[in-house]
């Protein structure tokens, strides 16, 4: 009697610890993402924009083209170039990133970039 109780528990068991395990894993990507989203917000707080003067671009397509480059280096979040205006809004991690390797990047797509001006 005693080991066909034993049986019946084993099935139990399996779906106690299964239970277990997939609440511990519940709880580790909660606080996972919250911690994501901490580090998040603190990178946040410490990026910068900047205006790029871009002369050269003539069409919708270099200033894709502009944009495709800026958003590839690693540090900066955000791009928005504009082709009436002539220019690139960049929003950078200035701990990662220097303005001046923006503009270098511009500058080797044969556009002429100048000085960025910081937008406070």
């Amino acid at each position: 009697m005693e080991s066909s109780n034993r049986r019946a528990l084993a099935p139990l068991a399996i779906i106690l610890a299964t239970v277990v395990i997939a609440l511990a894993l519940v709880v580790v990507g909660v606080f996972s993402r919250q911690e994501a989203s901490r580090l998040t917000s603190t990178e946040e707080a410490n990026m910068k924009t900047v205006i790029i003067p871009i002369e050269g671009m003539s069409c919708s397509a270099c200033a894709a083209r502009v944009e495709n480059t800026l958003t590839a280096i690693a540090g900066v979040s955000g791009v928005e170039v504009n082709l009436a205006e002539r220019n690139a809004s960049v929003r950078f991690d200035p701990n990662k990133l220097s303005p001046d390797r923006m503009v270098s990047a511009v500058s080797g797509l044969g556009y002429h970039a100048s000085a960025p001006e910081e937008v406070k």
